[in-house]
């Protein structure tokens, strides 16, 4: 603020908006990771579809994952460098179709969706926006409703790449593949059968940019084990996502998973 006048500057503005667009590109990169995970510690690591296989029976069994056709999760995210916090609210339901709040006082509002073939994204900084490319083949692969339930059609390839070691925890590392989004590895506790950790490289406007993302407090919902603690790293910044409470098979409002009337714009003029 200018001491003599009390009014904000031309160039204090400018260094907060970066700031804060900043911010709403990191936590866009975050939402790309977000949860949905008999061998000993010892020994060679089994073959991929017995790891997946195991993961789908001990968080509750085809039957249960198969019974759920969506979901609605309150989260908090957490950026502990910048001493941020905000509400996140995601709709998802069968076969993909995705709707993302995350509102703050800093960032203001970022939503982001997939419906159909359509991937989105409409932000108070950045306007509306259609993903496309790699990045919309990305979207449209996070979009996937439970994909390790039903990873045989999710991902086109699931290999075993060996063993490694998590927060101390023996697990098996596999890479699973499809056909127009980037492979992402995924670390399965070799005592518990679950997902510890997920590397994968997000699409955005800024290009390709690597993520980890550490998954623990597993908790059961609706039958199923689901993380409800994820520590997302990516460009240096790490974020926590917290989910407060979990919501399935719920009554969704009529077009919850409509693009807003902004993108319908950007639809139009494309077409």
């Amino acid at each position: 603020m200018d001491r003599q006048h009390g009014m904000e500057t031309p160039v204090r503005r400018a260094a907060v908006d970066q700031v804060r667009a900043r911010v709403a590109r990191l936590l866009c990169l975050a939402l790309l990771v977000m949860p949905e995970a008999r061998a000993g510690a010892a020994g060679p690591p089994p073959e991929a579809a017995a790891v997946l296989d195991r993961f789908v029976a001990v968080t509750g069994g085809k039957a249960a994952h198969d019974s759920i056709r969506n979901t609605v999760s309150w989260m908090t995210v957490t950026l502990p460098a910048q001493q941020i916090t905000l509400a996140l609210t995601r709709y998802s339901a069968r076969p993909g179709q995705v709707y993302v709040r995350m509102e703050s006082p800093l960032v203001g509002k970022i939503e982001s969706g997939v419906s159909g073939e359509v991937a989105w994204e409409l932000s108070t900084m950045g306007g509306p926006r259609l993903k496309e490319g790699a990045e919309k083949a990305e979207a449209l692969r996070e979009a996937v409703f439970d994909p390790l339930a039903s990873w045989r059609t999710a991902y086109e390839k699931a290999e075993v790449a060996g063993v490694d070691t998590v927060g101390g925890k023996p697990c098996d590392k596999l890479v699973l593949a499809g056909q127009t989004a980037k492979p992402r590895t995924m670390y399965f506790d070799r005592e518990t059968g679950l997902v510890q950790r997920m590397d994968a490289t997000a699409e955005s406007p800024m290009g390709a940019v690597t993520v980890q993302a550490l998954l623990g407090d597993y908790r059961k919902v609706g039958g199923l084990l689901m993380a409800h603690r994820t520590e997302v790293t990516a460009m240096g910044q790490k974020r926590v996502m917290t989910v407060d409470s979990v919501a399935v098979n719920v009554d969704l409002p009529p077009g919850r998973f409509d693009p807003p009337p902004e993108v319908m714009k950007l639809l139009e003029a494309k077409k």
